[in-house]
């Protein structure tokens, strides 16, 4: 049972994601795509190891959790479909007419607050930074640096929807805020930027321009992303070691197995996924599921 609870939830998944990237274009940018990327480059691994090491669970609670995880993806993929078919012209507030030269205001001031912040953040001394877990002052400076995003994709927005390439009032904060989303993404391997950077933009640029990149473009970077994400702990150690120069950090980087970096996570289930088989099988032994009633 717990073989054919695993196949079905990759089946579901993987079907999911098809039906998506197969369809019409602008369907790669909706909820299921993104939910069955996410269950196929994360949780699936784990679901893997976790079969591979299905004896340490309970009796029935690896098989009780994939068929649950399955049914959480049906009623995502169903749901999302069922409502979008009801209300195909509900309007929302979002679609709300905006003052653009507020507009550009709200956003400058978001991304100067950001770069104050990120700058105080930048200040504090090595060896809180150097921290793995972040407290204080560290994470007040890096919340409240966080809001020149909000910033940012306001005048990315504004600036996609011009004819005009070269607009100085809004280049001054959108080249800034995308260089500090590449670094963090690029220099530092942070998984929220390399995930920020690439919904930011290209999301925005479909939403705005109905720009998307040809499927195979998007299948081969995807595939290395994942790749990159699973095993974005040797990229950042890599990153990390200031002795070496730029080059010759990508230069080993360019000759990491990444594959096989990833293939350990086929190996052991890892805590968030061992968290969620445990969490739900008291759950489910205590009869605390109400299954949405």
């Amino acid at each position: 049972m717990n073989l054919i609870s695993l196949i079905l939830y990759g089946l579901v998944n993987v079907l999911m994601v098809s039906v998506c990237l197969l369809g019409e274009k602008g369907r790669i940018y909706e909820s299921p795509f993104w939910m069955g990327i996410l269950a196929l480059g994360w949780f699936f691994p784990m679901s893997v190891g976790g079969y591979a090491n299905s004896g340490n669970y309970p009796d029935n609670a690896y098989a009780g959790g994939m068929l649950f995880a399955t049914l959480c993806t049906l009623a995502l993929w169903i749901g999302f479909y069922l409502a979008k078919k009801k209300n195909p012209e509900r309007r929302s507030w979002l679609d709300y007419t905006f003052d653009i030269r507020k507009l550009v205001w709200a956003g400058a001031f978001l991304c100067m607050a950001g770069f104050f912040f990120q700058w105080k953040l930048n200040s504090l001394p090595e060896e809180m930074l150097a921290q793995t877990q972040w407290s204080g002052a560290t994470v007040k400076y890096l919340f409240l640096a966080n809001v020149f995003k909000i910033g940012f994709l306001i005048l990315w927005i504004i600036y996609l929807s011009q004819k005009k390439w070269l607009a100085p009032q809004l280049l001054i904060f959108v080249v800034p805020s995308l260089l500090m989303m590449l670094e963090a993404a690029v220099v530092s391997g942070r998984r929220s930027g390399m995930m920020d950077l690439a919904a930011y933009v290209l999301v925005s640029l479909w939403f705005v321009r109905r720009i998307t990149m040809p499927r195979w473009i998007f299948i081969t970077g995807l595939g290395l992303g994942l790749l990159i994400v699973n095993a974005v702990g040797t990229y950042r150690s890599i990153m990390a070691q200031d002795d070496l120069s730029l080059s010759e950090r990508l230069t080993a980087i360019s000759k990491t197995d990444f594959a096989s970096e990833s293939k350990d996570l086929l190996k052991e289930s890892g805590m968030d996924f061992n968290n969620y088989i445990y969490f739900r099988q008291v759950y489910a032994d205590e009869g605390r599921f109400n299954f949405g009633l």
